[in-house]
């Protein structure tokens, strides 16, 4: 019986050994089958230049960047996410990383994690100029937490600008809006206003509340009303009530 049992553990453990070699060799198989299939999007072509052609912060990126989309793609979004904080220790400005952390929180696109990263990655962006991303990553940002607003003002004027651009004017106004109660000593509060104004006259044609911020702008901020943005709001504003 003893001989019998002896048998069949080491049976069981030599099934069970097989078993995860098996599953380890999938599991590389599988990685190296998603690593060929998007190698476009993780930039590791074969046609570019190599690991050891690479500076060592530029492979450390790469590296990071394939890695976490593996993982992604196998479900283990906590991997996923532990690569991407660990390259974002050594380059936390880097903004392929940031982005890459971005949507794996958006995954959780409720959690307090994610509209607090969210707030420095828009400001991140539009520090950086980014201000396309940054107006898309705040629509992604809305669709789950619509009373989302950044608190810097920099960030909101630069992102309202950008949807304005787009001529989300509901999205730009809401982020313009109560701006100067807020940050009462905001250097840039006279050009965010003119914006407010034309977003009233473009989106809903409220020339009432055009109007008074004109009038406001007039007694705080005159100069704004002198640039070309705020000649062409007044003109904007003349046209419209004169109807």
């Amino acid at each position: 019986a003893m001989i019998a049992n002896g048998a069949a553990t080491s049976a069981l453990n030599f099934i069970g050994g097989f078993l995860g070699f098996y599953c380890g060799v999938v599991g590389f198989a599988m990685m190296g089958y998603l690593l060929y299939e998007h190698a476009d999007k993780l930039d590791i072509g074969s046609s570019g230049p190599r690991g050891k052609d690479l500076p060592a912060d530029e492979f450390s990126r790469r590296e990071a960047l394939g890695s976490s989309h593996i993982y992604a793609q196998l479900g283990r979004i906590d991997e996923a996410k532990k690569v991407i904080n660990d390259a974002l220790n050594a380059a936390p400005a880097e903004i392929s990383l940031n982005e890459r952390k971005f949507m794996l929180l958006k995954l959780q696109p409720q959690s307090e994690r994610f509209v607090s990263f969210s707030a420095d990655y828009l400001r991140l962006l539009c520090t950086n100029q980014k201000t396309e991303m940054a107006v898309s990553a705040y629509l992604d940002i809305c669709q789950s937490n619509p009373q989302f607003i950044p608190a810097e003002p920099d960030t909101r004027m630069q992102l309202a600008q950008g949807l304005a651009a787009r001529q989300k004017w509901r999205e730009a106004k809401l982020l313009l809006v109560n701006l100067h109660s807020q940050h009462p000593g905001y250097a840039g509060l006279g050009e965010a206003y003119v914006l407010l104004a034309r977003v009233y006259l473009e989106s809903t044609n409220n020339s009432d509340n055009a109007g008074k911020i004109l009038g406001f702008l007039r007694k705080n901020f005159p100069n704004a009303l002198e640039q070309p943005e705020g000649l062409e709001v007044t003109q904007l504003y003349s046209s419209l009530t004169a109807r």
